[in-house]
Order: structure tokens, then sequence, then C-alpha cells
């Protein structure tokens, strides 16, 4: 069985090397692309276990994360992301469009939709 975080690791390994890499990258870019990664690993955590998993943790750190390193406006903006994420999952979930994604159906960390 796959664990939570199985290809999420490798994306947030590759994208910190990257950003070491390029220290001439304002810091504000970095910043924000460190909160994408974040969100998307959220995203994609949130979207395998649903909200019995790690995801929920990810997006909500998202918000602290975003008031630590931008300000306070980005922030909110990263809130108002995090809960529009879980209301769109809610809706799904009980529309019964979304289900959790089965650990059997992931291939390299990415879910495959057949």
């Amino acid at each position: 069985m796959l664990s939570d975080m199985d290809g999420s690791e490798t994306f947030s390994s590759v994208q910190a090397e990257l950003q070491a890499c390029f220290r001439r990258l304002g810091y504000r870019f970095r910043a924000w692309s460190f909160l994408v990664v974040v969100y998307a690993i959220g995203l994609l955590s949130f979207a395998r276990t649903g909200l019995a998993g790690d995801g929920r943790i990810y997006l909500l750190a998202l918000l602290i994360l975003a008031l630590i390193l931008i300000d306070a406006r980005v922030g909110f903006l990263m809130g108002a992301l995090s809960l529009f994420t879980f209301r769109h999952y809610g809706h799904l979930r009980l529309r019964k469009s979304a289900s959790d994604i089965e650990p059997e159906n992931i291939v390299g960390g990415l879910p495959v939709v057949a």
C-alpha cells in the first residue's frame, strides 16, 4: 500500500533543490512558488485521502505560511483558496461525483483517471 505522501516528497524536494540553485530569484517569487507547492501537495493528499488524510492540514497550514512569508493580504487569499477547496470537495462528495483515489490507481505519485 502506498503512503499518503508517495509522490509529494519527490515533488517538494525537487522544488527545494531548484530554489537553492537559483538564489538570484527574488524572495517573493520563491515564497510564492513554495506556497504553490504546499497547495499542490495538500490538494493531491486531499484528493487521495479526503478529510481523513493530511491534505486538510496542508491547506490550513497554507494560510499560516502565507501570513509568515509574505503578508496578511496573501494570507487571506490563501485562506479563501483553502476554504474554496474544502467547499468544492465537499460539494462533489455530496453529489457523489468525487471519491477518494484508491492507492492502486496511483502511478508515480499522480492519480490515473480511467
